[in-house]
């Protein structure tokens, strides 16, 4: 099964907190980051679908 951006994120953020709770700040704020490269990644992708709605059509 397939994974979304968003769902990677919250994924990781879920890990951030974790790490954080244990002590691992480095880890937390690495995972931390990770997780809001995917949302950016998601916002991008869905204004692409958003202002190319012709090009998802032609590539499905």
């Amino acid at each position: 099964m397939k994974k979304g951006a968003v769902q990677i994120a919250h994924e990781l953020a879920d890990a951030a907190e974790l790490a954080r709770l244990a002590g691992d700040t480095a880890a937390s704020l690495a995972l931390a980051v990770k997780a809001m490269e995917y949302l950016q990644l998601a916002k991008v992708l869905e204004d692409s679908l958003a202002t190319h709605p012709r090009d998802q059509k032609e590539r499905a």
